[in-house]
């Protein structure tokens, strides 16, 4: 390293020769040869530099505003690999390759599966896979298939905050890297992937903490491994528990549902309970919202400007997906609520009713809360569900702190709202026991459809992104519209035209979702 440019060591008068083709201000902090003897410096802040000692020929790259070009002119390391490709790990950009021969670069950064976009050192090995050390843990890049590995703490390594320049390959191949807390090493030819999948035995059944008791007249009068079906009442459903024992505890990648649990951060499990009061707190407007405006409205505008902050929230936490694509989406839906909001207002021009208003304006409050939640959730996983990073939440586990969040605010939001309602008389708690058992199965079967989809959206994230995941899990807009307009026939009084505009928003909202999903 040095921070005056590159210097040649001449060994017979013992002194130093200043080169010409690196600029004397530049601070070279990587050097390499490649197999066509070029010399090649990473410097910081001013880009790669190369000259041939042979032929004479030298250049530069530098970061421009083009896709092709490389991704930062802050450098710690360049590797040239088996195949003669320049590979860069920069300090705030990610990694770019250079193929030389066309003089393109194509980069990898956090959006393509790195931890981090902060790069200390790369090796190759002896399988031609990259290792790269990051500010996040440790990385293995398959240059043919483009497929990225993180490891990360909970993967063995001291530490996910490695160091500079500290890397090195021995002769029997074996690989080692510095941190900031000491020295791993490791040999790639020894890693086995474990594909089994284990089964998935049932060996106790629980209901409200307690074990079902094996007797007539109880839902288990056999041994559990024996029951091929199973009743329950209404008032004994745990679903985000069984989900998270069964399909949480099962397959070869993440942490099982108890030991994600026992390691979590208290931090992330707290964030994921705030995901569920917030969501909680803007359905239960929503709900209110649809009361009194009908779903055809309050879905579209509440879930519509849900969708719109949600997917500009998450995609800022975490920028996974084409923006064009993505933003392009989010604006056509944004133009549908506008058609849907000037429909409604068409409809009850001339009513004096404070009531209409009040719908539309709890579903805006509705859908800025539902914007917000999701990335509190997300805030609270692991990136790569198939690598666990110690503290974080898996999925499965992240739904069931989720829904702890729903369960206990329920008890303050619906206590307020039971006693001072928006519309309509106050009720009392006894007043919803009075309800039908058909009514609360109905709501608990609606919880139990929630969850599942709830869950999906989640899991999804892990390949889509938070943003995109988030933005088609509001798709349900579409659907409420439909049965609000033509199964409801919430606008049959509304004036001439109104139709057009209408039929114009569901279009604008299924193309805005179409957009969606071709970002990822």
């Amino acid at each position: 390293m040095s921070s005056q440019g590159l210097y040649r060591y001449n060994r017979t008068t013992n002194d130093f020769t200043i080169i010409k083709d690196v600029p004397s201000s530049s601070h070279v902090f990587a050097i390499t040869e490649d197999k066509e003897s070029n010399i090649w410096c990473g410097t910081k802040g001013e880009g790669a530099f190369f000259f041939n000692p042979l032929t004479k020929k030298s250049g530069s790259y530098k970061h421009v505003k083009d896709s092709k070009s490389l991704i930062s002119n802050y450098i710690n390391d360049i590797l040239a690999d088996s195949d003669n490709n320049l590979w860069m790990a920069t300090e705030d950009g990610g990694l770019s390759k250079l193929t030389q021969n066309t003089g393109i670069f194509t980069s990898y950064t956090v959006r393509d599966g790195l931890p981090s976009n902060f790069l200390f050192r790369i090796i190759e090995d002896d399988e031609k896979k990259l290792w790269i050390s990051t500010s996040g843990g440790l990385v293995r890049l398959d240059p043919q298939t483009k497929k990225i590995r993180k490891y990360s703490k909970a993967n063995g390594l001291l530490n996910d905050q490695f160091n500079f320049n500290s890397g090195y390959k021995d002769s029997s191949g074996k690989i080692y890297f510095g941190s900031v807390k000491g020295l791993i090493s490791f040999n790639p030819k020894t890693f086995v992937t474990d594909t089994f999948v284990p089964p998935v035995y049932i060996t106790g059944f629980q209901v409200h903490n307690k074990e079902l008791p094996i007797q007539k007249n109880s839902a288990l009068e056999q041994s559990i491994h024996f029951t091929t079906k199973l009743s329950l009442s209404y008032n004994k459903s745990s679903f985000s528990i069984d989900f998270a024992f069964t399909l949480g505890s099962s397959g070869s990648g993440g942490r099982s549902f108890m030991e994600d649990v026992a390691q979590a951060d208290n931090n992330n499990i707290f964030s994921a309970v705030i995901g569920g009061v917030i969501f909680n707190a803007a359905n239960i407007l929503l709900v209110a919202a649809i009361a009194i405006a009908g779903m055809a409205v309050a879905f579209p505008v509440g879930i519509g400007l849900a969708l719109v902050i949600g997917v500009v929230v998450n995609y800022i936490a975490n920028p996974v997906g084409n923006q064009l694509l993505l933003f392009g989406g989010v604006a056509l839906i944004v133009i549908a609520i506008i058609l849907n909001a000037n429909a409604y207002r068409k409809m009850q021009s001339g009513n004096k009713n404070t009531s209409s208003k009040k719908g539309l304006l709890l579903s805006i409050v509705a859908g800025v809360l539902m914007g917000f939640f999701y990335k509190y959730v997300a805030a609270a996983m692991f990136t790569d569900f198939n690598v666990p990073e110690a503290g974080k939440l898996s999925p499965y586990t992240a739904v069931v702190f989720f829904s702890f969040g729903i369960l206990l605010s329920n008890f303050l939001f619906n206590t307020l709202l039971m006693r001072k309602p928006f519309v309509g008389a106050p009720v009392s708690y006894a007043d919803y026991f009075k309800g039908g058992v058909k009514n609360h199965i109905t709501g608990i079967l609606g919880g139990a459809i929630w969850c599942v989809g709830m869950s999906f959206s989640i899991i999804a994230s892990g390949k889509a992104g938070p943003a995109i995941s988030y933005g088609l899990g509001q798709g349900a807009t579409v659907v409420a519209a439909v049965w609000g307009i033509f199964i409801w026939k919430e606008f049959r009084n509304a004036p001439k035209g109104t139709s057009a505009v209408l039929n114009t928003m569901l279009l604008l909202y299924l193309a805005g979702l179409s957009l969606i999903i071709a970002a990822r």
